[in-house]
């Protein structure tokens, strides 16, 4: 049976208490981040962070505007994240066919290595 997800955005106020919160829940180690000019921080989705809120920041009449939003893995029926990462290294990510949940394995750590040399 397909899941899905709701997230009510006018409720969110970009806190971040949900991501933590996953970190915490999954024990993931802390991610090496650099300030890259925005409030979003690690800039995507990666091996240690399945969720995070993700800002878009925009200048509109000299005034900074915001808009958030929270992802994650979205446990898709045919998630398009598994065939990029089979394109960068085979067996990276893992489809769950029974929880539609996508699985990092220990390879996926590989990439991330070699992603911030």
């Amino acid at each position: 049976m397909p899941k899905s997800f709701f997230i009510d955005t006018s409720r969110c106020t970009a806190c971040r208490g949900c991501q933590l919160a996953c970190k915490e829940w999954y024990e993931l180690p802390a991610n090496k981040t650099k300030q890259t000019g925005t409030h979003q921080n690690p800039p995507d989705l990666n091996p240690y962070n399945y969720k995070l809120v993700r800002f878009y920041e925009y200048l509109e009449d000299g005034v900074i505007r915001w808009n958030f939003f929270p992802d994650q893995c979205r446990h898709c029926i045919d998630p398009p994240c598994v065939y990029v990462g089979a394109d960068i290294m085979e067996g990276a990510l893992i489809h769950d066919e029974k929880t539609g949940a996508v699985v990092y394995t220990e390879k996926t750590e590989k990439i991330s290595e070699a992603d911030s040399s």
